[in-house]
Formats: C-alpha cells, structure tokens, sequence
C-alpha cells in the first residue's frame, strides 16, 4: 500500500518490478557481467575509421597482450593504482614494436560502480522479458535508461586516458569525449584520435585535410580560384 497526498491509499506493484530488479541483480553470475562489460567496451572503442588503431582488445589475458607488428593495436585495460597501469608496463617491457599499440584505462579508478551497473543492466532486461503489462514495461524502460546512462558516465570517468610508447616509455594524454549521439553513446576510437593527433601520432583525417586546403584556397585566391600559369611561374 502506498500513500498519496497524506490521505489516500492505493495499492502499486510497481515496488514488486523493482525488487524483482534486485533480486536478479543478486544473482548475476560475475562471467555473464564480465561478457557484457567486454562487448560494451568493444561496442564503444570499435576500430571504424582504423586511423588511431586497427585492432582492438579488450580486458584482455595474458594471451591476448600481443600486438601486431603490421598495425597499432588499442588495449582497453582495467584500471589499477599504477601509473602507467601495471599491465601497459608489462605490453611494453614485452613488446619487440613499442610504437605498434596504445593503451586506454585510467589512473586509479575502480571498476566495480561500473560491474555494478553492468549487472543492474542484465537484470532489467532478464525482468523485461518476463513481465507481460506494459505499465511494467514503462517503468522499467525507464530504469533501463537511467541505467544506460550511468554506464556511458561509469566508461568516460574509468576509460580516461591513453598511454602510448616513447623513447622514454609510456606517457599518457586524457581523453576528451565527445556526444555520440542524443541517447548520450560515446565514441571511443574518435576520442582516442583526437589525443593521439595532438601527440602528433596519426595522420591529419581526410576529411579535415580537404577543409585545411579549401580555407587555404579561400585565403589565397577568395571567389575566384582562377590563376593565370605566368602567374604561378
């Protein structure tokens, strides 16, 4: 029974969806949490335009900490207190081709508040497929929003900072992210790009090389692009 305005009783089951939430939560297993957090992460960092890196690994094992000599492979790694984090060392000091990866996690931050809402996400979903009134529906689309949203938060303050090989070993740039979309997606790779380009450690993208040369041309010629060869001569 609930209580509106102090005086009137009504009875919700509302509450019943939320402890169902709950109950689920409790019974995640930590491998299912573990897969969902790893395709997330993929999902976010996925390699489209392959102009930062070309591979991508994430959480990876001991056997998975072996980058390509032929392209730059991007590590999303789990945090830890070290700086560089402890597993970017070990890549490094065990890498032949230092230049040939970078590094994304963060500098002392923990991953459980993230496990923690990837495990909540599990639940809401398990619980949608198992109600049948759409009230219930609404309510939990909701949770499920909220809930999306706090993960994309829990990825841009875990997944901050890049790491990336020098002459003199790993040094790290933060990551700027930027709205992927209005549901508030992030993109990752994008992010990792604009760090690396300001370490001057990628290409210029096409598309900002066209504006460059057609801001160059307005300057230099204004609305007309005709030029005589004497001219140039």
């Amino acid at each position: 029974l609930h209580t509106r305005d102090g005086e009137r009783f009504y009875f919700s089951d509302l509450a019943n969806v939320r402890k169902q939430i709950e109950d689920k939560m409790s019974k995640v297993q930590p491998d299912q949490v573990d897969a969902e957090m790893r395709r997330r992460l993929s999902n976010h960092f996925e390699p489209r335009r392959r102009i930062a890196y070309q591979d991508l690994v994430v959480l990876p094992t001991v056997a998975d900490m072996n980058p390509s000599a032929s392209k730059r492979t991007c590590f999303v790694l789990s945090p830890d207190a070290k700086d560089p984090p402890a597993t970017a060392a070990t890549i490094f000091e065990n890498t032949v081709f230092k230049n040939t990866f970078c590094v994304v996690s963060s500098d002392g931050s923990k991953m459980a508040s993230a496990e923690d809402v990837v495990r909540r996400i599990l639940a809401i979903t398990f619980v949608q497929q198992n109600v049948s009134e759409d009230r219930h529906h609404r309510e939990l689309a909701g949770e499920l929003s909220t809930a999306e949203r706090d993960f994309v938060a829990e990825v841009k303050g875990l997944f901050n900072t890049v790491w990336y090989p020098t002459d003199k070993g790993l040094r790290s740039i933060r990551l700027e992210f930027e709205a992927k979309s209005p549901q508030g997606g992030i993109d990752g790779e994008a992010a990792v790009e604009r760090a690396l380009s300001g370490a001057k450690l990628v290409p210029v993208e096409t598309d900002t090389m066209t504006r460059l040369m057609s801001q160059a041309e307005d300057r230099l010629f204004g609305n007309d692009k005709r030029m005589r060869w004497a001219d140039i001569q």
